[in-house]
């Protein structure tokens, strides 16, 4: 089952340097969807961001205007703020383990933003395994996933999260939107002159292959991950291939994390532009360079 259309591209518009961008999630079972708690839970949370005062005027007008994201207040809790004061908010209900979960991740992402860093600063191009290694880290998924964990208020314990199968799924679920974060914004790397921290530059490096080379080569291992995703999904509700049943309660609460997952997966590829509902929506195709 192919998940990009990818491989249906139409005639490029005769220009300079265009390339395809695919919808890798055409057949991706979450719908992209907002939740009807979003217009109080986005003032309550802006409001409470501005009253930390990390912007000057103009840059708080600035930062309204592109809509607050989780990935956008990670950037401003790095930069700005005290982050024993968001740990306050953010952890009132989690349970331990999930807190554990979260202060880990989320040292691991500010550690993996200092090598990017770098990196960058140095223009140097990964292997492969080196850009795996760290920008799962940096993509800043797996906190995501630890507030996932307390927005559903789930009590999940270590042995549950270890399993290799939820192991699995969480790496296939940050693979994913990190693949599809990096093609997302190339074209606005490439426009800035900082292309050599994604992935289709280290793909183009280290495989010898040229842009549309290398965009298929991210597609297609976008299909393995989410086929994969599925497969284990299916093996842990149905408790097959080793998965075992941790118990009706535990396993309720392993399949609504398991949706989560998927709804977070389906954010993916956004090309933050709304539908009139208000709903992400990407938007595939050429582009130009």
């Amino acid at each position: 089952m192919s998940f990009a259309n990818s491989g249906i591209f139409a005639s490029p518009p005769e220009n300079s340097v265009t390339y395809y961008l695919p919808n890798t999630l055409c057949n991706w079972p979450w719908e992209r969807i907002i939740t009807p708690n979003y217009a109080s839970v986005q003032a309550e949370a802006m409001a409470w961001l501005e009253s930390l005062y990390p912007f000057t005027p103009k840059e708080l007008i600035t930062f309204n205007k592109v809509a607050l994201s989780c990935g956008s207040c990670f950037k401003i809790l790095e930069a700005y703020t005290d982050n024993l004061l968001f740990w306050r908010r953010a952890s009132v209900k989690a349970p331990m383990a999930c807190q554990e979960r979260f202060v880990n991740t989320w040292g691991a992402y500010l550690g993996s933003v200092v090598l990017q860093a770098d990196r960058r600063s140095s223009s140097y191009i990964c292997t492969i395994d080196e850009y795996w290694a760290s920008r799962r880290d940096n993509i800043a998924a797996d906190p995501t996933f630890a507030m996932l964990e307390m927005t559903l208020e789930l009590d999940l314990p270590h042995s549950v999260m270890d399993h290799p199968a939820i192991v699995s799924l969480n790496r296939d679920t940050n693979d994913m939107i990190t693949l599809a974060n990096d093609m997302c914004s190339y074209k606005r790397e490439v426009l800035c002159g900082d292309t050599d921290y994604n992935v289709i530059t280290v793909v183009m490096a280290n495989e010898k292959i040229d842009l549309a080379g290398a965009l298929q080569w991210v597609s297609d291992l976008h299909d393995e991950l989410a086929l994969r995703f599925l497969d284990t999904r299916e093996d842990v509700l149905n408790h097959r291939n080793g998965v075992p049943s941790w118990g009706k309660d535990i396993d309720l609460q392993v399949a609504a994390y398991i949706d989560g997952l998927g709804e977070i997966g389906s954010e993916g590829m956004m090309s933050g532009a709304s539908s009139p509902e208000g709903v992400p929506v990407f938007i595939s195709g050429w582009q130009n360079l």
